[in-house]
This record gives structure tokens, sequence and C-alpha cells, in this order.
């Protein structure tokens, strides 16, 4: 399915997270590839513009909070393509190139996907300038949201856009957006790229079929109106009370090596690799010192990595290169916790567990970290709470990160629990066995 939905905590007051990345090939689906939506106190702060759409308005990307990229015009387009030629959306009804390919990876303080669209906005054999078009994005639990977009077409002069949905009215200030909700929430945007973007408001359109309790009223785009054929947009949300100020956002550049770019905030580096899947050899960055976590995305997943770091009072440069001990996670990203110049060691680290593919069929591989060493048994439980399968049962097991496979085809479809137990811990990872 290619879709995440997490949440920060099971409270009533917990900020749900989603997004979304798959295969767009029948009818009544939207170009909604790498959408995203934030849900928080019981109110939906950044959602999709719902509703059906018999002129095929409604089915462009530009209302499902992703990018609008200007391709060809096919000479033999079908009668609901129009809007979406028109306004740079994904083909829908099959009539895309291919489907997306999608990393991710889960954690108990965050949560990261990376989305290769190129094949949705493409269309097979007629419009097919998209070189890419890939989204990364980051949760930081519980309210900060980090999008980074790269898109890049053969032809220059084509418009590249980057479009949200809000509950109320978004007040642009230069490159900042607030926006005051109807339930007395924030919603704060600050775009560190493209360097040119125009930030601009309006009311967002009355599409011919609107969903009853639709919630969006207006819409925000950010564009660079010189519609460079290669462009990158960073954008650093958050969600917060009423009476919270914004959260400053720091923008970070590598100055050697591999190109990567990112953003702080609330003392924690994001970065992401300016090209998606080029292969990595090193890369160097300056970061305010008073980091105290950074993540690296866009890496090989599970794979050792080295983290140099020089500090220099206010700021702290940090180099890494491949073959170190430091483990990405399944989905590619590097965590460096503790302060800024100091690699992280297992103290750093919290029970957590995850598990790929998840729909899982045959088998599944099951990731879980232990910050301490110590006795640890993993189990599968199903959802009335009894044991369905024991994965390891250990008197002992060393501190750090874990890898085992486990075997599904023996359970019946439905929900289940992948449970981790230590001494003093408890982790568990929800997982669909189809």
């Amino acid at each position: 399915m290619n879709k995440i939905l997490s949440r920060s905590d099971w409270t009533a007051n917990a900020t749900w997270f989603n997004w979304q990345c798959h295969w767009t090939s029948i009818n009544h689906q939207s170009g909604d590839g790498n959408q995203f939506e934030l849900f928080r106190k019981g109110e939906w702060l950044i959602k999709e513009r719902s509703g059906y759409t018999n002129d095929g308005i409604g089915y462009t990307s530009e209302f499902h909070n992703t990018l609008g990229l200007q391709n060809d015009v096919p000479a033999n387009m079908q009668w609901f393509e129009a809007a979406t030629s028109q306004r740079g959306g994904q083909w829908t009804n099959g009539m895309g190139a291919g489907d997306p390919s999608v990393i991710s990876s889960y954690a108990t303080d965050y949560v990261y996907a990376t989305g290769d669209a190129t094949n949705l906005y493409n269309r097979a054999n007629s419009a097919t300038d998209m070189l890419y078009a890939v989204r990364s994005i980051v949760w930081l639990k519980p309210d900060h949201v980090i999008v980074y977009d790269r898109a890049r077409s053969k032809t220059a002069n084509r418009f590249k856009r980057f479009f949200l949905q809000f509950t109320g009215p978004p007040q642009v200030s230069g490159k900042n957006v607030a926006v005051n909700t109807p339930g007395g929430q924030k919603v704060y945007l600050t775009s560190l790229l493209p360097a040119a973007g125009v930030l601009t408001s309006s009311v967002s359109e009355v599409l011919n079929s609107l969903a009853e309790l639709e919630t969006t009223t207006h819409e925000l785009k950010i564009e660079d109106r010189s519609n460079p054929a290669n462009i990158r947009f960073l954008n650093v949300i958050q969600g917060a009370d009423g009476t919270v100020a914004q959260d400053a956002s720091v923008l970070v550049q590598s100055t050697a090596g591999d190109a990567f770019e990112g953003a702080v905030v609330k003392n924690t580096a994001v970065l992401f690799p300016n090209v998606w899947g080029n292969g990595f050899t090193t890369t160097t960055y300056t970061i305010p010192s008073v980091v105290t976590m950074q993540l690296i995305t866009g890496l090989t997943p599970n794979t050792g990595y080295a983290v140099a770091s020089v500090n220099s009072g206010a700021t702290t440069t940090v180099t890494i290169t491949p073959g170190g001990s430091l483990m990405t996670d399944g989905g590619g990203v590097l965590r460096i916790a503790g302060a800024a110049g100091r690699e992280a060691t297992n103290a750093d680290l919290t029970l957590t567990v995850m598990a790929m593919p998840n729909p899982a069929q045959d088998e599944v591989t099951v990731q879980y970290t232990m910050p301490k060493a110590g006795p640890v048994t993993v189990d599968i439980i199903d959802v009335p709470g009894r044991k369905a399968a024991v994965l390891t049962a250990l008197p002992m097991q060393e501190a750090g990160r874990h890898t085992l496979q486990a075997p599904t085809r023996q359970l019946s479809k439905g929900m289940y629990l992948i449970r981790v137990q230590t001494a003093d811990q408890q982790a568990t990872y929800r997982l669909l066995v189809h």
C-alpha cells in the first residue's frame, strides 16, 4: 500500500501523521503520490481537499499536498486528463509511466519516508519530460515535519510548484507562514528552499463535488517564477497550541563531498541527499553546536558508517564516511545522537522495534535496538493478546541493533504485534499479515 499512519501517543490529544505514495492504476484514484497530512489534538492542521470530481480537477496533485510539475502536453489525451496536464498533476487511471518506489523507517521519536514519484508524473510515451520527482519527509514527533522535494525536467521554463491545503487563511510574511485553525491551534511553515521561492496564499478552489463537512479552506503555493529546470523545495512545518511561538529553522548545506541539504529545528538536524539514488562516498556539513540529534537520510540501509566531528565553539563540522560502526536503520537513516560532535553510543539508544515488509506474507525482517545488554524476548502476539509465535528468547544479548528473520506464512491473515521485552522495557510494532 505504501502508506504510513503514525501517531505520537495513544491519548486523545495525540498528533497523527500520514503519508502515502502508491500505484495509481484504477478509476477513482487521485494523483496523490507523496501526499501527507497532519492531525493534532482532535483537529486537522493539514489535509487533502477531499471530494469527487466530474471534471478531473479534484484529482490533480494540487489538492493533495504534493507537487505540481508541468510536463509535455500529450496529443492523445483522454477527456479526464486536461486538468492534469494544465496543472502539472500525476497521471491517473493507469495512464502514468509506472509505479513509484518507496523506502521508509520508524523510530520512537521520528518517522521517515522517501517516495520516488517520477513515474506518476510522466505519461507513458507521450509526456516524459520529468527526469525525477522525489520527496523525502521526516516527522519529528510530535509537532515538526521536514519536507524535501527534488524535481528536474528536461525542458527549462516549466513550472514546478509546492502545494498545501489548510483549514484557515495562511498569513504570509516573506518565507514564513502562520495559520490560525478553527480550533485555536497554530500551523507554522518556513520555506528554506528555493532561495527565489515566492509564497502565495489563496482561497481553496470550489471543486464541483466537494466532500460534505470538508474542512480545508485555503491553499498555499510555493514556486520559483523563473521556472528552473532543476529545483529543490525544503519546508519546515510545525503544529502548535495557539499561544506557542514558532520554532526557528536553520538551513544546512554540505560544504564538501556529496551534496546534502536539510534543516535544524528544535536542536535536531535532518539532512537529505540533493540527488536521490546517486550513491554515497562522503559528505561534510556544519551545524550549530547546540544540536543534540542528527538524522542523515538517503544512505544504504543496515550499513555501517563512520562519523568524525570538529567543534569550533558555536558550530560543529561533521564528516560522514562509509565503513564505520554506526549503523543505519532499515530505511537508510543514520542517527547520530547526543551533543553535536559525539558519535552515538548504545547508551543513546532506546528500545525500539520495526519490521519490513509490512504488510507481510511469507516472511518479515525484524530489527530491534537494545540500549543495554541483558535478557530479551521477541514474540508475535495477536489482537486478543495471545502469543502466536516466539521469535527469540535469549538470557543475554549485547546492546545495539539486532536483526532476525521471522516466518509469517503459518499465521492467519490479520493484525499482530511484534513485541520486544527486556528486563525493564517493552516495545511493540504493529504488523499486518496478508
